[in-house]
Order: C-alpha cells, then structure tokens, then sequence
C-alpha cells in the first residue's frame, strides 16, 4: 500500500504542475495581448497627431 500512496502522490503533484504551467501559458498571452492593443493606440495617436511622421519615397 506505500507504493500505490507513492505513485497517486507523484500523480497528484504532476497533474499541479501541469496545472501551473497552463496557467502561466495563459497568463503570459494575455499579457501579450493587452501590450500589443496598448502598441496598436500609441501607434494610432501617433498617426492622428503627426508627431512621428517619417518620409516615404516612391519608386517608379
């Protein structure tokens, strides 16, 4: 009976992990989600404002 409380303990602390892991996946792509419409507006002010204008040459 040691050995099967071993192995559901090594199972229990596995399935933990994994837990984590997937919570940190997502935490992290919403995060990344949240910083690239934060980039899209500062993009768009900038745009609207003029500010960072930059050149663009046309080629014939």
């Amino acid at each position: 009976m040691k050995d099967t409380k071993k192995a559901g303990d090594k199972i229990s602390r596995f399935v933990q992990g994994e837990k984590k892991f997937f919570n940190n996946i997502r935490n992290s792509l919403k995060e990344a989600v949240k910083q690239g419409a934060v980039f899209k507006e500062k993009m768009a002010e900038g745009i609207v404002d003029g500010e960072d204008q930059m050149p663009v040459g046309a080629v014939n």
